[in-house]
C-alpha cells in the first residue's frame, strides 16, 4: 500500500527544502516544492532513499571538495552544478536519468564525474568554464546493454573551455533534436568524433578546440549554421543540406570535401586556411547567400562543378595557388557582384 508523508527542514546544510515522499513499487519518490540545494555531503546524504527525486538538485558551495549522489535513480528536473571552487569529483553511481539540463559552470579544480549508469540527458548539456574536466564516465563505457556506451542527450550539447580530451561519453543512437551544438575553447580535445549525430541543430560551431584537431561527422545530413576553425581534418560525407551558412575558416586541413551538399540555405565562406589545395563541393547546386574563398595560399583545386545559382555576391580572391576556376561553368545566376582576383589562366 502506498503511504505518503510531508517531511520539511532548513538548516545549513540544506536551504528549505520541503519534500513529498512516498513509497512507489517499493522504491522512495521525493519531492521538492522548490529545489534540492546540496552544499554538503550530509546534504546529499540525506536523499539516500530517494531513488526518483522530483525538482531540480543544485550543488553549491566553496567548501565541498567531493560530492556523491548515492540512490537517486531518477532526477525529474535540472542537475546545476554552480561555482564550487574546490569541487574535484561527482559520483552517482545508480542514476540513470535527468530529465531536464545538465549544467556545469564555473568549477576551477572539477576533474572528474563517475555517473556509470547515465544513460539519458532529456535536456540539454551546459557546461562552461571546467578547465580541468579530464574524466567522464557515463552510460557504462565499458560495458553495455543500449547498444553504443555513452549518455542519450536529447536537447542542446554546449561544451566550452573544458579539460576534455574526448567526448566518447555522448551517445547518439536515437534522434536528438538540439537548437544548438556549440564545442568550443577546449584545448586537449584533440578528436572531436559526433559519430550517431544526423541533425546538428540550428548552430553547429566547433571552434579553438585542440591545435589541429580532428573533426569527425560521418551521419551528419542536415544542420542550421555550421562554423569548424582549427581543425586539422573535417569530414562529413553524408552533408545533404543545410538552412545557414557554412563557415571553414582559420584550419589546418589541406582538403575538405561535402560530397553529397546539394543545397545551402545560406552563404559559404572558406577562408584562411593556409594549408588548403583542395575544395570540392560535387553536388552543390544552389546557395542562397554569398560564396566567399579567399586567403587561401595553396588552394590549387577549386571544384564546384554543378553550381548554378548565388543569391548574393561571389568572391574568390587572394588564393595564390589558383590559377583555374573553369570547374564554376554551370553557374547561370549570381544576385550579387562578383570579384574574381589571382593570376588566372585563359
Amino acid at each position: 500500500m502506498e503511504s505518503r508523508w510531508w517531511r520539511s527542514w532548513a538548516g545549513p546544510s540544506v536551504l528549505a527544502i520541503t519534500i513529498l515522499a512516498g513509497v512507489v513499487n517499493g522504491a522512495d519518490v521525493c519531492t521538492s516544492t522548490s529545489r534540492f540545494v546540496i552544499d554538503s555531503q550530509a546534504a546529499a546524504d540525506a536523499l539516500n532513499n530517494c531513488s526518483t527525486v522530483t525538482g531540480n538538485v543544485n550543488i553549491q558551495g566553496d567548501a565541498l571538495t567531493q560530492i556523491t549522489l548515492d540512490g537517486i535513480e531518477t532526477i525529474n528536473g535540472n542537475l546545476d552544478v554552480l561555482s564550487c571552487d574546490g569541487l574535484q569529483t561527482i559520483t552517482a553511481p545508480v542514476l540513470s536519468q535527468i530529465s531536464g539540463n545538465f549544467t556545469l559552470s564555473s568549477l576551477p579544480l572539477l576533474a572528474s564525474l563517475e555517473f556509470p549508469l547515465l544513460d539519458y540527458v532529456n535536456g540539454g548539456i551546459y557546461w562552461d568554464t571546467v578547465p580541468e574536466l579530464t574524466d567522464v564516465w557515463f552510460g557504462n563505457l565499458t560495458t553495455t546493454t543500449h547498444g553504443l556506451p555513452g549518455a542519450n542527450v536529447d536537447g542542446d550539447i554546449s561544451i566550452l573551455s573544458t579539460g576534455l580530451s574526448s567526448l566518447a561519453f555522448l551517445n547518439f543512437t536515437h534522434n536528438s533534436e538540439p537548437d544548438l551544438i556549440w564545442i568550443k575553447g577546449n584545448q586537449r580535445l584533440g578528436i572531436v568524433n559526433l559519430t550517431g549525430l544526423s541533425w546538428g541543430g540550428k548552430s553547429l560551431e566547433i571552434i579553438d578546440n585542440g591545435q589541429s584537431a580532428q573533426i569527425f561527422l560521418p551521419d551528419l545530413r542536415s544542420v542550421g549554421a555550421i562554423t569548424i576553425s582549427n581543425a586539422g581534418n573535417i569530414y562529413v560525407p553524408a552533408l545533404s543540406e543545410t538552412s545557414g551558412i557554412i563557415e571553414i575558416t582559420n584550419n589546418t586541413i589541406d582538403g575538405f570535401s561535402a560530397p553529397n551538399l546539394t543545397d545551402i540555405d545560406g552563404g559559404l565562406v572558406v577562408e584562411n586556411n593556409d594549408l588548403l589545395a583542395n575544395l570540392s563541393f560535387g553536388s552543390l547546386n544552389d546557395i542562397a547567400g554569398g560564396l566567399v574563398v579567399e586567403n587561401n595560399n595553396l588552394l590549387a583545386d577549386l571544384s564546384i562543378p554543378l553550381l548554378s545559382s548565388v543569391k548574393g555576391d561571389i568572391t574568390v580572391a587572394n588564393n595564390t595557388d589558383l590559377h583555374d576556376i573553369d570547374d564554376l561553368n554551370q553557374l547561370w545566376f549570381c544576385q550579387g557582384n562578383i570579384t574574381l582576383s589571382g593570376d588566372f589562366s585563359a
